[in-house]
């Protein structure tokens, strides 16, 4: 698998995510978007929150890596993740939705969300992060690295940060699919 084809992968994912969470977002009843399986769980709206919280701040470290690039593209070459690029994927992706994850503090989602305006916010955010991918289709995105904003320990290549991110949509939408499944979820 080729740089390329990550990035083809990472473009389809966030394209599903974006298709699906809008539908959800501009059909579902406020009810819907705010209802709580648990107090200590989120609602629909919540996660819808925290993936722009947890996109956004990637956005302004890639786009200065981008912004910077002058090296030839080379996006045909193996794929390879690095450690922590491989660590974060397998964090996110949807086969570990039955793990319990500990979001950082600057990803939360705030549980005062407007919800008026979180669809538009989320489909901005998410044509923000296909911009991102189509960008780093012009440059060696495996040359250029970035920091976790959560945790600057964490750096891996550009190519990790979107394959992580796309994946950690997928597996929101999970989330989201078993949150309409719970029995009490607020009927139309």
């Amino acid at each position: 698998m080729t740089t390329n084809d990550i990035l083809d992968k990472a473009f389809f994912e966030v394209t599903t995510a974006r298709t699906e969470f809008g539908n959800l977002l501009d059909h579902l009843s406020d009810e819907q978007l705010l209802w709580r399986p648990a107090a200590d769980k989120w609602s629909i709206a919540l996660v819808a929150q925290h993936l722009i919280n947890n996109n956004h701040p990637y956005f302004g470290i890639m786009r200065q890596k981008i912004s910077k690039y002058n090296g030839p593209a080379n996006n045909e070459r193996e794929f390879k993740h690095t450690f922590w690029g491989k660590f974060l994927y397998k964090m996110v992706a949807p086969e570990s939705i039955n793990k319990k994850l500990k979001t950082p503090k600057t990803f939360r989602p705030d549980p005062d969300t407007d919800i008026t305006t979180l669809a538009a916010r989320f489909d901005a955010n998410q044509q923000e992060l296909l911009n991102i991918i189509e960008e780093s289709r012009k440059m060696d995105a495996q040359k250029v690295f970035v920091r976790s904003p959560a945790a600057w320990i964490m750096r891996f290549h550009i190519a990790d940060a979107l394959a992580a991110l796309s994946v950690h949509e997928l597996r929101h939408l999970q989330q989201i699919r078993n949150i309409m499944s719970y029995p009490g979820f607020a009927k139309a």
